[in-house]
């Protein structure tokens, strides 16, 4: 029963400007487009065609499924690390009642044995406790985060119910305890050490906890008050990169270990294995923000600044653990025992 349909014609999307094709509208004139009606236009509907508005084309380094894929690919590798080396790390504290830095030195029986102080103890282990807690909320963010954009709407829309309710409930009291907690202990650890101790646990050691809280209030700011999802892909991103770096540093520490089995380096080892952790943040880091071209976003600079603090920090804890750390292990004929744990 409309009068300006009576006579419309049906036209190829060939007819149209190209510009129009290539927005989507229509399909290419390979495969020709439904047919659209040459509808005659009342005052109406040329009103109502101007306020529609036309979003832009979105590359593909600019689609959320794509940056968080991204992100999302680069995490499981140092959240794997990480597991695995907390975890290790719990078995010897199990069968030698003995916190250390270097898994390797235990499995190796070359720790040091040293006396720990309940506070020391018990602040420790709720530290690895809200750890793995930590880790476990981890894969849960990333799982849902991951489908977001891969499964029916209803379904999307509990992930994202679910992600958000994990964040702000489960991951800001687990962070704050973690955090917390691990500078704790390693301000206990280092009341009465050495100089080189000191300097590694409130120093190199110190860095990951300050930017994981750094991160993680920033990327919470910008999700739940500005709505820019993307910078809070980033801030999670680094956030768990900070948040992991503790147990991905005691993986190159243990190789270091493993090279010469008889001497025990494990305080010189794990300041190495600190500072090339230092440097694999930082080449993950501009890769990523190279595929993402993401050079000028604050979470990159925020955190590439404090990777560089690190990386310095980290080689002045390596120089300082070279003698009393089992540095001189590696001496051509040095046939002593090593230096001590931290």
């Amino acid at each position: 029963n409309c009068p300006a349909l009576e006579n419309a014609e049906w036209r190829p999307a060939s007819d149209y400007p190209r510009s129009a094709r290539h927005m989507g509208i229509f399909q290419s004139t390979q495969a020709r487009a439904p047919p659209a009606l040459d509808v005659q236009q009342t005052p109406e509907a040329t009103a109502d065609a101007k306020d529609v508005k036309v979003e832009p084309i979105m590359s593909e380094k600019e689609s959320p499924a794509y940056v968080t894929s991204m992100y999302t690919f680069y995490s499981w590798p140092s959240l794997w690390l990480a597991f695995i080396a907390f975890s290790l790390t719990v078995i010897l504290k199990i069968m030698n009642n003995q916190w250390q830095g270097n898994f390797a030195t235990g499995f190796l029986g070359l720790y040091t044995y040293q006396e720990e102080t309940v506070f020391f103890n018990v602040s420790v282990s709720m530290h690895v406790f809200t750890g793995f807690s930590w880790i476990f909320l981890v894969m849960h963010q990333i799982y849902t985060a991951s489908n977001f954009n891969k499964t029916a709407a209803e379904k999307s829309e509990k992930l994202r119910a679910a992600h958000r309710w994990a964040g702000r409930y489960l991951g800001i009291p687990v962070v704050i305890g973690m955090v917390v907690l691990a500078f704790v202990a390693s301000a206990a650890r280092s009341i009465g050490a050495p100089l080189r101790v000191q300097f590694f646990s409130l120093g190199p050691a110190s860095i990951s906890g300050i930017m994981i809280f750094v991160n993680f209030v920033l990327g919470y700011h910008v999700a739940v008050y500005k709505k820019d999802y993307r910078a809070h892909k980033g801030f999670m991103f680094y956030m768990l990169i900070w948040t992991f770096f503790p147990g991905v540093m005691r993986v190159p520490a243990a190789l270091v270990q493993f090279m010469v089995p008889t001497c025990n380096t494990s305080a010189f080892s794990t300041s190495l294995g600190l500072f090339s952790s230092g440097v694999f943040i930082v080449i993950v880091a501009l890769y990523i923000t190279w595929k993402l071209e993401e050079f000028n976003s604050r979470h990159f600079k925020i955190n590439i600044v404090a990777a560089s603090i690190g990386l310095v920090a980290g080689l002045i804890s390596t120089v300082l653990n070279y003698e009393g750390g089992g540095g001189v292990c590696f001496e051509p004929g040095y046939s002593g025992t090593g230096g001590t744990d931290f």
